[in-house]
Order: structure tokens, then sequence, then C-alpha cells
């Protein structure tokens, strides 16, 4: 037997050497499945032993299949969404309404502001998306179901063959080898039901993500302010997932019905009408499933609405990081998310209270209709007593029932949670868009390119006007200036004019060929290099790029950065000044060729020496858009006699029009207006006292702060050597440090590899409890106990009172028994469900906050260097994954484990040449999980860092939805978002199709352990009674084996979001924030005499300083003004005197006090900065 078994457990694993020889030449994971692959999972065999033979990376995963990418998925939901509102546009750029879109077509969805459609039931959009494969699972799982009746009632015919001694042994194991080919059957066919369902599921996962992502692209300025970005990632991050899952279990919300009653058929096969007493029993609990079911769905219902507002305010905060860490705001927000993270897990404890409660009972519900059954048969029925086959195969059906049990109510639980979150993205999908009608493409004459006429414009319908019955004219070459004051109207008319605002009068008029671009008042700039930036997607056209990089003042920039052009920009463009960011913004403006632009104030970021020569080269009449239409909103008076014409705005009308001389002329009340809310130019920005030196020594300041625009070698690189952390394929999780190309400032993720550290598995039992875990163990370890020695006296009860019948007296002792096992059993459970959810809370709660402390006290360049969709990935996925998944699947795998080895301890105890057949079995167990688990850890590893992208992509696209809409690259980003989520959905794809692989290849040794066991017991000639135990407990011990590495998998992959969230625990901390030292006098700063003294930093580890060997003394009273030309370190010296930035040398005292030395959180207490930002709410310290 044991020959066999290793046999079949190598053609099983390694399907042959010359797939071995596949592998190791790369040809095994990209070839074309076949037909046994594709039913055993084989194609995944490859993955799974490269893995346990080095390193997964990405590339090494099979190609995605057409079917399974975001565009396929999002199309398919897209078309039938949209049937709902009768509305259809081609991405293609033609606003075209269709009533019908044809078969394949791109499309998008298109909201009439003034459509009220019917709700859509989105569980019936999912079914109709999808359903060949829903149908497909449903065949599976309905033969599956009768093929499950099957085992019973072979275990009861071989039963029959051990009390009839006179039946020929091969018919025994005849019985066996059926027994063998119905269990096999049946695993393949569940193998495939949720293999097809779970595929199901990630389908609507990647497709809503998809219509998520475009629908965000066009949300109004109403809906804007509804969902903000956090909102918007939980969504995707939280709610998709539970829709997944949803899926996964949907078949369990039929299916397990239907097999129960199928059961009870074939119990009544056996007990007669007394199987009704369990039925009774069933139904008595269905007001129960469903109370539960509507309380947990309120409950799920508060903590995600908590779990958003957490979300939102950790955007808001990594969003602003800078000016939080300019003001010492760290403690009053990191006080604000504890406080609603206490919330979050009050609501989570009283959430998965509601769910023990209902673990609890279906826990016991197997015993309790066993009990109430076979109760009822031998109370009611006085004439004859069960024997050993009927009590083995009516638990045997009970057992089958067991799963069906167990599943439904994780099923309703999940739907519950799919529900609620399908609710949150209808809402979301529903929201109001930006009309893309309101902007009319006729009505205009042969040399206009806009027109507005008499058209009044508001943010929303609910809000006054913000434009008032504005009418103008730009013909097609002008160049316009748009001049008023402050809240006049002026970046609303920019706005009014992409067709951000709503229409409320008039009409808006562009010609239809003509293309935008749009340079808006805070520049929008990409987590990518500079090139890339300015690109936009476009092609890369080498003399037009230079001259555009030249006249935007850019070259000089370009030679102080570590990869000029190549060099990677940080979120947010957080390693520019605003100056530069707005010089790339033009820049790509002007790269795009367009006809007509747009440009919001993009002078004011700039020095006036810099805006007269970006004004001459690219605005005015000389510049590369001399023949472009420009619509420039400016504040001065510098440039207004070189524009075509002056708009001038006042409470958000239009006064006047015309030339400068016109508008100059007479009216001195506008021309006073213009000159006090304009900016004064060069000459005008030095105090009167200056004004009595030489001219020549102006002048000469200026060129030493200019830029060198005529600079017409190539863009020089200057080296600089930064670097990342990459794999070590050698040893468990370390890592190695490696050079990048220089330029780059985003750290790629750091995928850990080998198996999760010991550290990890200590820090979390540590934080969860020496007595949290004694009370599981505990609990667990009672529960199962009590269950297999409540099965082992049942079944030798029911042998002696066939043999001798009993009192009615003796039976009632022996029903008192059985029921003092479930109560223990019942207690057991409770005891052990309610600490594992408590310690669980716990412990995601504590880690959560030291990662926020850690997070909050990183400095700057850790800012820098990680996108926040990285960080929201961590707050957001892998925090949940602590909160809720790893309880549940540490559940399933604590009652697996300890029941697997007692089960398997009690049948060596009865036949113990088991053991001979057992050692083998365990070998191959062993040797799979060994290879499956090196694998799965990395993939796991593979989804959580392709996760972080999307999540940044989301972040990113949504703060500049207006500069996308208005370049009209909605499709380019979308498609670039799809590339993102089909990462990721690879990623997915094999680690969940990988746990298919599994159970099939456990469930044969399961199953050839059954068989062994059968086997055993006819060769041995084994009595019925001790017989039917063993079987019980070996097809109990085969099921558990089938579960507890799969479980164990699960439970260390969500251990892997632990060692994520400990590993931005442990991020190096700027300089303390406190530190202790001898008083300081409470009146500290007193005077404000400042002193560098030799001091030199840098922005971050391996890059060159940015001051060197400072020596500055500042008297108190003094104001000082520094200067110097971009990259000179102007910033850098303010960002050192606030300890945003720390000495690597030398000091800076103020009052003779050393500022590293000082109580930081009370020293920046206030400060301007040029990064402007607004917060929901205002920050109290």
């Amino acid at each position: 037997m044991s020959v066999t078994s290793g046999a079949i457990g190598r053609s099983v694993l390694l399907q042959g050497a010359e797939e071995v020889e596949d592998l190791k030449n790369c040809r095994y994971t990209n070839r074309k499945p076949n037909i046994w692959d594709r039913v055993t999972f084989g194609f995944l065999t490859g993955i799974i032993l490269k893995g346990s033979w080095g390193t997964i990376q990405a590339r090494d995963l099979n190609p995605l299949h057409t079917l399974f990418t975001a565009e396929d998925a999002s199309n398919k939901l897209l078309r039938l969404w949209s049937k709902k509102y009768n509305r259809f546009r081609h991405r293609d750029g033609n606003d075209t309404v269709h009533d019908d879109p044809a078969d394949g077509a791109d499309i998008e969805v298109l909201i009439r502001p003034d459509a009220k459609p019917t709700k859509i039931n989105m569980v019936w959009l999912i079914f109709r998306t999808f359903w060949p494969h829903f149908l497909f699972a449903f065949f599976c799982k309905i033969l599956q179901m009768f093929i499950d009746l099957i085992p019973p009632y072979l275990i009861g015919r071989l039963l029959d063959f051990l009390e009839n001694e006179e039946q020929p042994q091969y018919y025994g194991y005849g019985v066996a080898g059926v027994l063998f080919l119905a269990q096999q059957t049946s695993s393949f066919l569940q193998a495939h039901i949720y293999g097809t369902l779970f595929n199901i599921g990630i389908k609507c996962r990647s497709g809503f993500s998809s219509v998520i992502y475009q629908k965000a692209l066009r949300l109004s300025s109403k809906s804007s302010k509804e969902f903000s970005t956090g909102d918007i990632i939980n969504l995707v991050s939280v709610d998709l997932e539970n829709v997944m899952w949803s899926t996964t279990m949907s078949v369990c919300l039929w299916g397990s019905p239907i097999n129960m009653l199928l059961t009870f058929v074939m119990i009544y096969q056996y007990l007669g009408i007394y199987s009704l007493a369990a039925a009774v029993a069933i139904v008595l609990f269905a007001p129960f499933s469903a109370l539960m079911a509507k309380i947990e769905s309120a409950l799920q219902d508060k903590h995600m609405k908590k779990k958003d507002e957490r979300i939102e305010l950790l955007t808001e905060l990594f969003n602003n990081i800078k000016v939080i860490k300019l003001y010492a705001w760290e403690n009053s927000f990191m006080d604000r998310v504890k406080n609603i993270r206490t919330e979050e897990s009050r609501l989570m404890y009283i959430y998965l209270g509601a769910c023990n409660a209902f673990g609890f009972v279906w826990n016991c519900f197997p015993f309790i209709i066993s009990a109430a059954a076979l109760g009822a048969y031998i109370f009611l029925n006085t004439s004859t007593f069960p024997s050993p086959k009927m009590v083995l195969v009516s638990l045997s059906y009970f057992s089958n029932m067991r799963f069906d049990l167990t599943a439904f109510p994780y099923a309703v639980s999940s739907t519950v949670k799919a529900v609620v979150s399908l609710k949150r993205i209808r809402k979301f999908l529903e929201a109001d868009e930006v009309d893309p009608c309101v902007i009319q493409e006729d009505g205009l004459d042969e040399n206009e390119e806009i027109a507005l006429k008499n058209a009044t414009f508001a943010w929303t319908d609910e809000d006054d006007s913000i434009l008032s019955d504005v009418s103008l004219s730009i013909k097609k070459g002008e160049l316009v200036a748009v001049v008023g004051s402050v809240a006049a109207g002026k970046s609303s008319l920019i706005q009014a004019i992409i067709g951000e605002m709503n229409l409320i009068s008039g009409s808006i008029h562009k010609k239809r060929t003509s293309q935008i671009a749009y340079v808006p008042q805070q520049a929008w700039i990409l987590n990518n290099t500079i090139r890339k930036n300015i690109l936009f997607d476009q092609p890369y056209r080498g003399s037009a790029y230079q001259d555009i990089v030249r006249k935007c003042c850019l070259i000089p920039d370009l030679k102080t950065l570590p990869a000029g052009d190549g060099t990677e920009i940080g979120e947010k463009g957080i390693n520019l000044s605003g100056g530069q960011k707005q010089r790339v913004s033009l820049a790509r403006a002007v790269y795009h060729d367009a006809d007509i632009y747009l440009l919001d104030d993009p002078l004011s970021a700039v020095d006036a020496h810099v805006a007269q020569s970006l004004f001459n080269d690219i605005i005015g009449p000389t510049g590369l858009l001399r023949n472009k239409t420009r619509l420039l909103v400016t504040h001065s008076i510098a440039f207004l006699p070189k524009v075509d014409r002056i708009i001038v705005l006042e409470e958000g009308r239009v006064t006047h029009q015309g030339t400068y001389p016109e508008i100059m002329k007479g009216n001195v009340h506008l021309k006073e207006l213009i000159e006090t809310h304009a900016k004064p130019d060069i000459d005008d920005t030095l105090p009167p006292s200056y004004s009595t030196y030489d001219g020549n020594i102006k002048l000469e300041m200026a060129e030493r702060l200019s830029l060198n625009i005529k600079d017409d070698k190539p863009l020089l690189v200057r080296k600089r050597t930064t670097s990342v952390s990459s794999i070590n394929s050698t040893g468990s999780g370390s890592r190695q440090l490696s050079d990048v190309p220089s330029g780059r400032i985003t750290d790629e993720e750091e995928v850990q590899v080998g198996k999760v550290r010991w550290a990890v598995y200590v820090e979390f039992l540590w934080k969860f409890g020496i007595f949290g875990i004694f009370f599981v163990l505990a609990g667990y370890i009672t529960f199962r106990t009590a269950d297999a020695l409540s099965l082992r006296y049942i079944t030798l009860w029911a042998a002696e009172m066939h043999k001798n019948r009993t009192s009615n007296e003796d039976m009632w002792q022996h029903i008192e028994v059985y029921l003092a096992y479930g109560g223990v059993q019942a207690i057991s459970i409770l005891v052990g469900l309610t600490a594992l959810s408590l310690g669980c809370i716990w412990t995601s709660s504590a880690l959560h906050n030291k990662m926020l402390l850690s997070i909050l006290r990183a400095p700057m360049n850790f800012f820098d260097s990680t996108p926040t969709g990285r960080i929201l990935n961590r707050f957001s996925r892998d925090v949940d994954e602590l909160d809720l998944n790893l309880y549940s699947t540490a559940d399933g795998y604590l009652e697996t484990t300890v029941g697997l080895t007692i089960l398997l301890t009690m049948v060596c105890i009865q036949i113990p040449i088991f053991l001979c057949i057992l050692a083998p079995l365990l070998v191959l167990f062993l040797m799979i999980q060994q290879f499956y688990m090196a694998s799965s850890r990395q993939v796991k590893r593979l989804n959580a860092i392709t996760k972080s992208p999307v999540l940044n992509s989301f972040s990113e696209s949504i703060a500049g939805t207006v500069s996308i809409r208005a370049y009209s690259m909605e499709g380019s980003f979308t498609a670039r978002n799809m590339q993102l989520l089909d990462n990721n959905q690879n990623c997915m794809f094999h680690e969940y199709n990988g746990y298919r692989w599994l159970a099939i290849r456990l469930n044969i040794i399961g199953q050839l352990m059954d068989t062994a066991v059968c086997c055993i017991l006819v060769f041995f000639s084994v009595k019925a009674e001790l017989g039917a135990l063993i079987l019980s407990y070996a097809l109990e011990a085969s099921m558990a084996l089938t579960w507890v590495t799969r479980l164990g998998a699960q439970v260390e992959n969500s251990l892997v979001s632990a060692e994520r969230v400990l590993e931005y625990g442990k991020t190096k901390p700027e300089a303390d924030w406190v530190v202790k030292q001898e008083q300081v006098d409470p009146s500290w700063p007193s005077r404000g005499e400042v002193r560098f003294e030799n001091y030199s930093t840098r922005y971050r580890e391996n890059l060159a300083p940015v001051l060197r060997g400072i020596n500055l003394e500042i008297n108190a009273g003094q104001r000082i003004g520094i200067v110097g030309r971009t990259g000179a370190g102007k910033s850098s010296l303010t960002l050192a005197l606030l300890r945003i930035m720390e000495a690597t040398e030398g000091r800076i005292c103020i009052d003779g006090v050393d500022i590293a030395k000082s109580a930081y959180v009370a020293f920046p207490s206030s400060c301007d900065t040029s990064r402007p930002c607004s917060l929901q709410r205002s920050a109290k310290g």
C-alpha cells in the first residue's frame, strides 16, 4: 500500500520527470494547459515547484487570460449597467448617444443629471454578467450532491460485509475501491465549483474596480465632495473584497439547503419518521438565522462607515504630512485617528460577538440534530433498537450535513457583507457626473474658438451662482488676459470653459476639433520622471521637446537633478519647488500642441524674471504659443500691454472687455482696480530704500539669480547613486541593497522571501497575550476532544443496545451522558471563539496604533520615496486582514488541526498497524505542504505588493481629475489603471487557484487513507461495531486533512499582512520628538537669535548634502531674506531650521540652545509653508 501511495503521490505532484526538465528550461509555466492540467489545476504545478526551489517574481507567473482582464470584465458589467439608463458613449471621443451598444464595444456609463432610474439590483447584474459560469457551477454542485450520498451508503455495505463473514473478501475490497472513486470524483467537482465561483469573484473585483475608477474620473463637483478619496479607496480595497468572497460562497446559499434535504431523504431510509425530529430542529433555528443575519447587516454597515472615516482621515493626513510636521500636529492627528480606531474596534467587538453567537449555535447544531433524530428513534420506537450500522450511516450523513451547516452561516454572513458593500458601490456609481453635453459644438463663427452667451454657472444646483450672465467671444489665435480681484471668478471661468461647472442658464460653445491644454493654478504632477510628466503619453519628439524644456526655463533645474529629465518626481511633486512644478506643468501643456490653452495664473509661482522669460518665450506674442488661442489668468500688469484683449471680472460678472489702451483710457476706477490687484514687476519688488541704488547693481543681482535659458547644450545628467531594497534569494526574509538607475526617488516596495519570520509570530502572540492563547487552546482542544469522545460513546452504546436490550432508565442515563458531552462542546467552543475574536481585534488595534506612531515619526524622506497609496494599503487592506479575515481562518485552522490530531490518534489506538500506512501518507502530505507553502507565501506577497500601485493610481488620478478631463486623457489613464489591476489580478488568480491545486492533491491523500482503513478492516475481519467507530474517525480525519494545510496557508498568508504592518511599525524614525535634557527656561525662545555652526544636512541617506558647512548668525529682530537660484538650498535651509531635516554635521542654536536637543513638538508652532493645503477640520494642538 505504501508503494502504491508513493507512486500515486509522485505522479500527482510532479506529473512526470520531463515536466521538471521543462521547468528548469522555463518552458512549463507558459505552455498551453491540456485537459489533464485543467482538471487537476496542473497548469500551476510549474509555479509551485519553482517557488519551492527559488524565488517567484511577477514575471514568472502564467500570463493572464483575456477573459480575466479588467477590460473584459468592466465592459461586460458596464454594458448591462448602461442598459438601465439607455445611454451609451464611446471612449473614442464620439459623444453620440446610442440606444444599444454594439457587442464588444468599449463603452462608458453616462448618467444624465435629470435621469431618475430605478434602483439596479447589483446581485442580478453580477449574475447576468457571468451567468454561464454560475450555470457550470450549478450543474457541478447538483452532480456532487448526488455523488456525496454514495459514500455513507457504501460504508453501510461495508459494515454489512463485516457482520456477514460468509461474503468473499474481494467484495469488501471492491466496496473500498468504489468508495475511493466516489470520494475522488466529489473532490474534483468541489475544486471546480469553488474554482469557478472564485474566478467569478475576482472578475467582479477587477471589473468593478475599473468601473469605479472610470466613474471617479467623471464625478461632478458635488459628488466629489460627497465621496472623498478615502471613501473610493475603501470601495476598492474592502467592499470589493466582500463581494469577491460572497460570490465564492454563493453556492452554499442554495446548495446547502438542497443538500440537507437530500441527506434527510437518505437518513429517512434508516431512521424512518423519526428523522423528522432533526428537520424540526432545523426549522426552529431558521428564525434565529434570519434575525442574526439582519443584526450582522446593521453592524457591518456601521463598522464600514467608521472604517471609511478612519481611511478618509488617514488620506488627508498623509496627503498633507509636510504641513502637519511643520506645525507639529502629529500628536493631534494621531489622537484623532486612535479615537476613530477605538470606536471602530468597539463596533467590531459587537459585530464579532454576533458572529460568535451565530457560530456557536451552528457549531453545536450538528450535535443537536443528530441527538434529536437518534433520541426520537430510541424513545419513540420501543420495538427495535438502532444497530451500529444504522448509527454510523446516519452519523455519516449528518457529518455530510456538517459542512453545509457550518458553511451556510458563513455564506449568509459573507452575503450580508456583500449586500452592504454593493449598496455602497451602487450609491457611488449612481452619483452625479460632469455633463459632457454642457459644451455645444455649434453656434460659432468661423474665427471663433470659444463663446459664452449669457452663461450663468454654479458648482452645484443648490449653490449660489459663481459666474452670472457671462458673455464673451475668444477668437482663434487670440491672447486674452483675465484679471480681477480675489474671488472675482477668474479660476471659475477657466473651470466653466472646460466643463467643470454646472451651467444654470445660457450656453457655452467650443469647436469640435479644438483640443484643450490646461495649466491649473496648483500644478498636478505624476509620480513619474520629469520627461514622462511633460510627454503625458504623447510620443517623444526630440527637437520640440528640447526647445520646450529650454524655453520653460527647466535646463538649469535638470542639471542639478541626479538623472536630468529622467529623475523621478515624488508623489505630488514633493521633491520639486512650487515654481519647478508649475514650469513642468506649463511644459506639459505646450508639448501637448493643443489648439486652446487655458492658463490659470501659471506665472504666480515663479520669480518675476522667470515669469518674464516664460511670457516672452512661451505665452506672449513672440512665444511658442503665438499662433494658439490663449486665455491667461494673471495678476501682473507688466504683461497686460502685450495681450490682445483684457477681460475684467468683478463678483462673477464681466464688467469690461477690450484692449489695454481701451481699458485704461479714461477709466480711473478700473485703472485703480487693475493696479491694486496686479502683481508688480520685478523692478517694483524692491523696497523704496533700494531706489537710490545704481541700476547696474540691480541688474547684476538679477543676472546672478536668473536662469541661463539660452544654454544650447544637451540635457546634462549629474550622476548620483541611490539605492533600494531588493530580493535576496538566500535566507529567510533576508534583503540586500543594490544599485538602481540614478534619479529614482520612489523605492520599490520590499518583498520578503521565505517563511514568515518567527519574530512575526512571537510579536503577534505577545500582543495577543498569554491568557488569550490559553483560553483559545483550551476551548478548541476541549471542543474537539469532547466531539471525538461523544462519537465513540454513541457508537459503542448503539452496539450494546443492539445486543442487549436496556431499560428506559439506562437509556436515559446514556442520553444524559451524551448530552453532557454536547454541553461541554457548547461551552468550550464559545470560550474559544470569544477569546480568539477579542484577541484578534486587540492585537490588530495594537499593531495599527504602533504602525501609526511609527509612520508619523518617520522622516520626510520616507514620504518622499513612499507613495501614499502604498501606506494606505497597509492601513486598509492589511489591517482589515488582521481585523476579520485572520479570525475566521484561525478559527477553522485550530478546529481542524486539533481535530485531526485527536482523530488520527484514536484510529492508531484502535488499529496500530494503521501507522504503517499513515507514515508514508504523512511524508507525502508534508512534501506537498512544503512545495505549496513556499510558493503560496511568495504569491501572497506579490498579491499585496501589486495592490499598492492600484490604490496609488486611484489617489493620484482622483487628485488630477480636472487635468485628465481637460486633456481628454481618460482613456489613457483608464488603460494604465487596467494594467495595474491585471497585474494584481494575475497574482490573485495564482494565489487562490493554488488552493484548488492543493485541495485536489490533499484529497487524494485523505481518500487513500480512508481506502487503507477499509482494506485493513476487511483484511483483519474487524468487528462491525469497532469498524464503525474506526471508519467514523477515519472519514472525519480525511476531511480535516484536506483542510488543515489550506487553512494553515491562509493563516500564514494572513500573517503576511501582520508582517507588512510590523515592517512599517519599525520604520526608521526621525529625531525624538521630546529629548530628556536639563531644564530650559520656560520663556525660551525669547530673543530669536539664530546661529548655524558648520551645519550640513541631506534629504536622505546615500544622497549628497544639500547644505554644506553653513556658518551663519542672525541677530534678534533682524529681518532676513534668503535668495538664490532654484536648487540653491533656500527651502532646505528653512526645513533645517524647523527640524524637518536633521543635521549630519554641526548644529543650529536658537538663543544659545541646540534645537536638536529641544522639545521638538513645541518648536515649530507656527510657520508659513510654500505648499498650500486644506484640511477638512482644524487641528488644535
